[in-house]
């Protein structure tokens, strides 16, 4: 019994023992990874582009998914959990006849397995949209060709022969018997029949080139690096780099090479940059340091015709130059632009374009006068040295100009008789006209050739015959210049083009954005050039006071537009903007609306260029300044202790807090300048209502900064504006007299380089 019953209590505490045995402690759970957006929100199927994924948790290894069909499956490179990139290819599928489309993305792990979340990005289809912006003439036995950026070829002018190039070919030069492209992608190209392409890398993007052929030499512009590049074509070794304003483009040499003039494009003014002989240039020693002057016309400079010719006295600098030759006879160097910037003023006289042809003396270096072609925007130059002829593509209205160049340079009287001649182009067969042909040529109104829209302009077979190339078909006219000095111009003949395509409301679009029919000087254009940054004006609203010319790159995300009138859409701002720029003469149509917010809309940011070329980020970026920083860490930066990426401030991935209609629409007090106080008395200085946060999205190409354009520009004591601070990002960042941007002041100097690195990923 006893026995038993010592059994049974055993049993039973055995038992107990068991029940209240701990439980083993159970796995933790792993978080799920998440998909949550993808940047940048636009992109162009013409070229590949580097982009961030972000996200929670994300693993090594994932693709990224786009839906389209077919599918497209790509390789991501880890950056953290929150980041991976990838590098979407060029040839996203979009319908032929449409614009754009919206791709959903989502991440793939191993098989079938998918990270929760999708996201989606707009898709531009300038596969179908030929861009026709460079024309070379004939060259021994081949045909004159033309180069689309968007479909990366030259084409035959008059049709055939198609010779495919790299990304973004952006200028043409002879050489040889060949070509050399600049293609904006990061490289030249040498093009010769029967042969293969030489293809020769730079350090940064191409913009614009000039060749002189004694030496062999190409001198490249690149915005990327606010630098000239010096390249030895038959070697392709890098000569040297020269220093250049913000956003370098057009070129000129002059006194025989030793003189390089450039043309600024952000910074609104012109380098003379004297190079000597550059015998030193590839030994030992090395080049001579070059000698750059930095020009901008001032209050009185000589503005002969145009309606900006009483406002001398008011001119804070210059627009955006556009095209540069230079006279070897004459030791003057001819810069295209919208004139003279005409700034605070006792007549409120606004946005003050007046395009035409300044005259730069070279010896010594001096910004003489500006010479109006009488309306239209001046996009293009061609200069006849042996018979003193300049000549001058009117872009905005389809005109040839022709000045006498020794007039021009000779003095202000002589430069007021200096127009020859010009010549109204035809509407190039089978593109859409924007209104009715019986709204052109009346009331004032500019011709119905503003349809021909002439880019570039050289010459053809002889000098006797000089070329134009239309922006929206790619036709080329034929015109015979001999009685040019007498003032005859002849259209000869009007080779065809590849044609305006099937994006038939995108091209009308593209037509009203550049062309000028209340003939007035100003279209979207002169104020944001090739749909970029236009530098600083007055003005562009309510409060009138200098403003800087926004970008309209990938604006589409990110309305309101205007500040502090914020229009809520692209079709509101369109409808003021087209009716303004007219003087209302006429005021557009429902038509000219709609159409004009398509081809707005599909304006994107150019791929990012400081990415590995398999998109994922480098471990460092080289900064403006030479400086260092590494852009992964200065993502955390900015995700954290910078503070930068709140949600009312440039959250990802358009980097604004206008990307999100919950945070739309804000203006911030952040102390930085309303205004630059140029002339404080004549602007309107009373009312502060705010800056909004612009979208980050290329900021690496931005200048200046600020709604007031204070970032980088600075009043200088004679009464203009300049660039003073072309690294405006650092600039800032830095400087102590306002509200430091998020939490920024405390970093550290090697965190502000990481920052900037980040920055200028974006």
């Amino acid at each position: 019994m006893q026995v038993g019953l010592h059994l049974g209590v055993l049993a039973w505490a055995l038992g107990l023992a068991a029940c209240t045995r701990p439980s083993e402690p159970a796995a933790p759970t792993v978080p799920r990874p998440k998909l949550m957006a993808i940047g940048p929100k636009v992109v162009s199927n013409a070229s590949a582009y580097p982009v961030m994924i972000y996200g929670e948790n994300l693993p090594k290894g994932a693709r990224l998914k786009i839906h389209q069909n077919p599918p497209v499956e790509l390789a991501t490179h880890f950056v953290d959990s929150g980041h991976l990139t990838a590098l979407v290819p060029p040839g996203l599928r979009v319908a032929p006849n449409q614009t754009s489309t919206r791709l959903q993305v989502s991440l793939q792990i191993t098989g079938t397995a998918s990270v929760a979340g999708t996201a989606g990005f707009t898709v531009v289809n300038d596969l179908a949209f030929r861009t026709p912006y460079a024309l070379i003439g004939p060259i021994g036995d081949e045909p004159g060709y033309l180069a689309s950026r968007n479909t990366d070829e030259l084409l035959a002018v008059g049709g055939g022969r198609a010779i495919p190039v790299g990304d973004r070919p952006r200028a043409l030069r002879a050489f040889g018997k060949g070509v050399v492209v600049a293609e904006e992608s990061g490289s030249l190209r040498l093009v010769e029949p029967e042969k293969a392409h030489q293809v020769i890398p730079l350090p940064g993007d191409a913009v614009d080139l000039v060749i002189d052929e004694k030496k062999g030499w190409a001198y490249v512009s690149s915005f990327q690096r606010d630098r000239i590049f010096v390249v030895d074509l038959a070697t392709g070794a890098l000569v040297r780099e020269l220093p250049a304003g913000v956003n370098p483009r057009s070129l000129a040499l002059a006194e025989g090479g030793q003189v390089v003039v450039v043309g600024n494009y952000q910074s609104q003014d012109v380098s003379v940059i004297t190079v000597g002989d550059q015998a030193g240039c590839g030994t030992p020693g090395g080049c001579a340091p070059a000698v750059e002057v930095r020009l901008r016309p001032g209050p009185g400079i000589k503005i002969i015709g145009g309606r900006t010719e009483k406002y001398s006295a008011y001119v804070m600098g210059n627009t955006p130059p556009r095209a540069v030759v230079a006279s070897e006879k004459l030791h003057v160097a001819f810069v295209a632009s919208n004139g003279p910037n005409v700034g605070p003023n006792p007549d409120r006289m606004e946005v003050t374009q007046n395009g035409g042809v300044s005259v730069i003396e070279l010896k010594p270096a001096r910004w003489a006068r500006h010479v109006s072609i009488g309306g239209g925007v001046a996009e293009a130059l061609l200069l006849d040295d042996t018979r003193g002829l300049l000549y001058v593509a009117d872009s905005s209205q389809g005109r040839l100009v022709v000045l006498d160049a020794r007039r021009l340079a000779k003095g202000d009287a002589e430069a007021q008789k200096a127009v020859l001649a010009t010549l109204p182009l035809p509407a190039p067969d089978g593109l859409p006209l924007v209104r009715p042909a019986a709204d052109f040529g009346v009331q004032g109104r500019s011709q119905v050739g503003l349809h021909f829209g002439p880019i570039a302009v050289t010459y053809g077979r002889t000098q006797n015959e000089v070329w134009l190339m239309s922006r929206y078909s790619g036709a080329v006219a034929e015109v015979d210049v001999r009685g040019a000095p007498q003032g005859r111009l002849r259209l000869l003949t009007v080779h065809p083009g590849p044609g305006p395509g099937a994006l038939v409301d995108r091209r009308i679009g593209e037509i009203l954005y550049y062309s000028d029919l209340g003939n007035t000087g100003m279209t979207c254009d002169t104020c944001h050039p090739e749909g970029h940054s236009g530098g600083i004006m007055f003005t562009k609203g309510r409060p009138i006071r200098i403003y800087r010319g926004h970008t309209v790159r990938s604006i589409r995300e990110s309305p309101p537009y205007f500040t502090p009138s914020r229009l809520p859409s692209i079709k509101r701002t369109m409808t003021d903007v087209l009716a303004r720029n007219r003087f209302h003469n006429p005021d557009p149509t429902a038509d000219e609306i709609r159409r004009g917010t398509e081809f707005v809309g599909s304006i994107a940011a150019p791929p990012n260029p400081y990415y590995q070329k398999d998109g994922s980020l480098p471990e460092e970026v080289v900064l403006p300044d030479s400086r260092r920083g590494s852009p992964a860490r200065g993502l955390t930066l900015f995700e954290g202790k910078a503070g930068c990426a709140k949600q009312e401030c440039h959250p990802p991935p358009h980097f604004t807090a206008d990307q999100s209609q919950d945070t739309r629409g804000r203006l911030d007090q952040l102390g930085t300048p309303l205004a630059l106080m140029l002339r404080p008395e004549m602007q309107d200085l009373e009312k502060n209502f705010g800056q909004p946060p612009p979208s980050l999205v290329g900021v690496w190409d931005q200048f200046p900064l600020f709604l007031s354009g204070a970032g980088g520009n600075e009043v200088q004591p004679d009464g203009t504006i300049a660039a003073t601070k072309p690294d405006a990002l650092r600039w800032m960042l830095e400087n102590p007299a306002w509200k430091p941007h998020g939490s920024a002041a405390p970093l550290s100097e090697s965190e502000l380089n990481d920052l900037l690195a980040y920055l200028y990923t974006l």
